[in-house]
């Protein structure tokens, strides 16, 4: 539970990063702590829907603590960074579902992949 506590609190402030992220930034405090350790409690957090993964494009997965507002990502394949929106059409299509088709979403994310404004500037 201690380490639970301690993933949840580092995750917090890395945002959207990986378990061997969350490990690295909590060895020095925790040097017996291994990174079996971190999966496994990560894991743990998931289920109990503390926390959220997502699939990068550079294929490895990426977690943020759950937040309460629903948000998408907007992911630069370039450089990988991660913004983070609010569409309205999300919302839009989740009430449509409900009323339409007599269907109530959990859970679910809209993360789009493309390039972002400096990656287009630069070229890269």
């Amino acid at each position: 539970m201690l380490y639970r506590t301690t993933i949840l609190s580092t995750l917090g402030g890395l945002r959207h990063a990986r378990v061997e992220d969350v490990f690295h930034a909590l060895k020095s405090a925790h040097p017996g702590m291994s990174i079996t350790t971190v999966y496994r409690n990560m894991k743990t957090l998931e289920d109990q829907g503390d926390i959220v993964g997502f699939l990068h494009p550079d294929g490895s997965v990426r977690y943020e603590v759950h937040a309460d507002e629903a948000h998408q990502h907007l992911i630069c394949e370039s450089c990988g960074s991660i913004l983070e929106v609010k569409f309205r059409f999300v919302e839009e299509l989740s009430q449509s579902l409900r009323e339409r088709a007599q269907f109530t979403i959990h859970s679910g994310k809209v993360n789009m992949v493309g390039r972002c404004a400096g990656c287009e500037r630069a070229g890269g």
